[in-house]
């Protein structure tokens, strides 16, 4: 498992060069340059299966998710996850008070509702 930063100010998720090597992603060949909240960096895209792994099991968040991909030289910058498409999937609740961050998966969630269960 490798760590990732939830960023509720990123539109996409960050992921390391040698990440994206050790999963085998096809990087695009170009790079494009990205505005972040430090500066103007040069990423790569590729298209990455992500998921959620919590105590009660693993949740999908995606099959084909957009990605960018840091530059080989960008060791310092952790793994991020951004917005999409995690908000998209999960009910996320930051509870400051304890240091937590709860999933909730919307999937579940909305067939508890269709059941007429909450």
């Amino acid at each position: 498992m490798e760590p990732f930063l939830i960023d509720s100010g990123a539109d996409n998720p960050f992921i390391k060069h040698d990440l994206a090597e050790l999963l085998g992603l096809q990087l695009s060949e170009r790079t494009t340059k990205v505005k972040t909240a430090g500066a103007d960096i040069e990423v790569h895209t590729a298209r990455a299966e992500m998921g959620l792994v919590q105590g009660n099991g693993y949740c999908p968040i995606g099959d084909s998710v957009f990605t960018y991909v840091f530059s080989k030289d960008k060791m310092d910058i952790p793994n991020i996850v951004g917005r999409t498409p995690l908000f998209d999937r999960f009910k996320i609740t930051f509870q400051q008070y304890d240091g937590t961050v709860l999933f909730s998966y919307m999937e579940k969630i909305m067939a508890r509702r269709m059941a007429g269960k909450g």
